[in-house]
């Protein structure tokens, strides 16, 4: 049973950042997955936790990317929001996570609930955005993204 399961309701009506979401939620779902099942070496928990974190960065700034080049107005609220979830996330003591499971499970909790929450409220608002005048079939999803 997925631990996030993927659903209609968290469609933002921009096909590219709903992949990304999907993705993400699977990412999730494996990691909690392999934390059930305790059948993972700390080696192997550490590269999923890795995964997770450098996906959640690559997609944090696709979107602002997306966000910026279609000038979203919200913007530099949704980088605060994205920032604070990204500092969470790589100080994440991952070695203490892949040996204490429990420990683990309540972080992945805390951090699927943020997720949830963010994709649900803040994202929904640039979808909105972006399907008013149908902007969102001028977005340029596979537009570079650079490092700042």
């Amino acid at each position: 049973m997925p631990y996030l399961a993927w659903d209609d309701c968290f469609s933002v009506g921009i096909p590219r950042i709903d992949q990304h979401h999907q993705y993400l939620f699977s990412l999730f779902t494996k990691l909690y997955d392999a934390l059930i099942s305790n059948t993972y070496s700390q080696q192997d928990m550490a590269l999923l936790f890795d995964q997770l974190i450098d996906y959640t960065i690559y997609h944090f700034a696709s979107e602002e990317h997306w966000m910026q080049e279609n000038r979203f107005p919200d913007l530099d609220i949704h980088k605060k929001k994205h920032a604070v979830f990204s500092q969470k996330i790589v100080e994440m003591d991952k070695n203490s996570l892949c040996t204490n499971r429990h420990q683990a499970i309540e972080v992945l909790a805390n951090l699927n609930d943020w997720l949830q929450t963010h994709i649900l409220k803040s994202d929904a608002e640039f979808g909105r955005f972006m399907n008013t005048d149908g902007r969102v079939t001028t977005l340029n999803i596979d537009s570079k993204i650079t490092s700042s």
